[in-house]
């Protein structure tokens, strides 16, 4: 594979010097309407065309793919098919199917220059890689294209992305009419720059647009700092997608974190609003709260679409949407048939790149449907994975006293497995996945502190550290659905209350099970289903 990176990496630097990525931009075969609702006659006439540096990057992909150490991925979670993977991007229903896009350097294993590479499908679960969809090909975002989000209007979809140059973060537009190729035009590019931010505002970090209408109105925000330390979520408006954007406001703005909201995300789930974001390094308020170096929260309650200001009752406190290692950047859609959807880049930046020398990192967790009861969210695996269930084992109801019973029925690596733990007489209780010996992922309840923990410090690979989240059992009941695929583990806790997920990346040895107590625990309603994608 290193000579054929080297060979693409020489053709990069011959399109830079040839005027497409880091000299002149290169001109697209249409051009951007100024709304979305008009014609682009010229596309029609002569059909949509890849950029350069997109055929570079796809034709790495195709002749990379099959030397991929494929061992630890994901079977029904999407990962790059080469290179590194981060934040989802554009995820959205476009033409019958559901569209994922995502950061992505195709060279390597590790961060770079970033592109936008798609995966379509039309359950969730089963996914089928598109394309790249964007390069740093253009004056304007030579530095990379950074994370956005998608809207579709009409028969065209459209990605707004920031568009990277040294020293400055704007904001800019592709779209597409097929769902595979999707174009910029120079000329109306970038739609919004520092230009537009009030003074005082950083267009250093001026990034991650999220798009919506509402009404005949086009709503924008973006993650920022200003002078005086506030780092916020702003809000823009247009009646156009590709031009006429304003200010409108600061949507959400805080003082304890240390860089700034990326991926500022907003869904209606009923009748509520739900903002979104990942602040960087926010100041740990517990021992149970913000526990990774980067966090993502949400708050519920009402956008104002007259002063672009996130309305809310409750206090300050933004609510985690996960307690565990691996979980950044999330970001939602709605489906045509009314549920709200999200998934998350299934990694943390602190992490370890385990699988760079396999030629592949990162991937996303499996998109959860979320509700709101009683003021908080609840997340639940998309209701499509039992489709691929292709087993059922039961367990009868067994009691445990201080000790432990390998579920011999229940080995896998690719499994959903779920459980009540009654915890009155416990002072420790729970499971052990991915197990080999004495060494094993552990999801337990630790009664004295009130807490479901997820320990990996005796994984069986690279992978350490423990996480808590705070749970009051429900009639002295905790209740775990676990979903493992491969290298990672997600935790539904309480009916998805709370989720923990991490990644773990044992080799494929490590596929026992067992429960274990430390005091006495009874386990019912014990289920494995064996999950199986072909």
């Amino acid at each position: 594979m290193k000579n054929t990176r080297q060979s693409a990496l020489f053709m990069l630097s011959v399109l830079v010097l040839a005027g497409c990525g880091g000299g002149q931009p290169q001109q697209a075969s249409s051009s951007l309407t100024p709304s979305a609702d008009s014609s682009t006659s010229s596309a029609a006439a002569s059909g949509p065309k890849e950029s350069p540096r997109v055929t570079l990057a796809n034709n790495f992909i195709a002749e990379n793919k099959d030397s991929v150490d494929n061992s630890l991925k994901p079977t029904f979670h999407v990962s790059p098919l080469v290179g590194w993977m981060n934040d989802p991007n554009g995820f959205s229903e476009y033409n019958d199917k559901f569209h994922l896009f995502y950061q992505y350097y195709p060279y390597d294993s590790v961060w770079g220059s970033m592109h936008w590479d798609h995966q379509t499908t039309k359950d969730f679960v089963k996914w089928e890689h598109e394309s790249v969809a964007l390069a740093p090909d253009q004056e304007y975002d030579r530095d990379g294209c950074f994370s956005g989000t998608a809207i579709v209007e009409g028969d065209t979809h459209y990605l707004v992305y920031t568009s990277v140059i040294p020293g400055a973060q704007n904001q800019s537009v592709a779209y597409s009419k097929d769902g595979i190729i999707y174009e910029k035009n120079p000329e109306k590019n970038p739609i919004l720059t520092g230009k537009d931010l009030p003074s005082g505002f950083s267009n250093a970090d001026f990034r991650d647009p999220s798009i919506f209408k509402r009404g005949d109105d086009y709503y924008l925000l973006a993650g920022n700092a200003d002078n005086a330390g506030n780092k916020q979520i702003i809000c823009f408006t247009s009646k156009s997608i590709t031009e006429g954007w304003k200010y409108l406001g600061v949507t959400l703005s805080r003082t304890n974190v240390g860089g700034i909201f990326e991926c500022p995300d907003l869904i209606t789930i009923g009748e509520d609003d739900v903002l979104i974001a990942s602040p960087q390094r926010i100041a740990r308020a517990s021992e149970y709260e913000y526990q990774n170096s980067d966090s993502c929260v949400y708050k519920i309650g009402m956008f104002n679409q007259r002063s672009g200001r996130f309305l809310y009752q409750g206090g300050n406190t933004l609510e985690e949407f996960d307690k565990g290692f691996s979980f950044y950047a999330p970001q939602t859609m709605t489906t045509s048939d009314g549920r709200a959807i999200l998934t998350a880049w299934m990694k943390s930046w602190g992490e370890a790149n385990v699988t760079k020398a396999d030629g592949w990192a990162g991937s996303m967790v499996l998109p959860r449907e979320l509700t709101i009861k009683d003021g908080h969210i609840y997340q639940a695996p998309v209701r499509e994975l039992s489709n691929y269930f292709v087993s059922n084992v039961p367990s009868d109801d067994l009691v445990l006293e201080n000790t432990g019973k390998e579920m011999t029925n229940m080995a896998g690596r690719s499994a959903s497995i779920s459980l009540e733990i009654d915890v009155k007489d416990a002072k420790k209780a729970g499971i052990e996945v991915f197990k080999k010996g004495n060494e094993s992922t552990k999801i337990y309840y630790d009664a004295e502190k009130g807490v479901v923990v997820f320990d990996r410090n005796r994984c069986g690979s690279l992978m350490d550290g423990v996480r808590k989240a705070k749970v009051d059992p429900i009639d002295n009941k905790i209740k775990l659905q676990i979903i493992l695929d491969v290298s990672s583990c997600e935790v539904f806790i309480n009916d998805g209350y709370y989720t923990m997920t991490g990644n773990i990346f044992a080799d494929a040895t490590y596929n026992g099970v067992s429960l274990y107590a430390d005091g006495k625990a009874g386990f019912t309603n014990v289920m494995f289903h064996e999950i199986k994608v072909s």
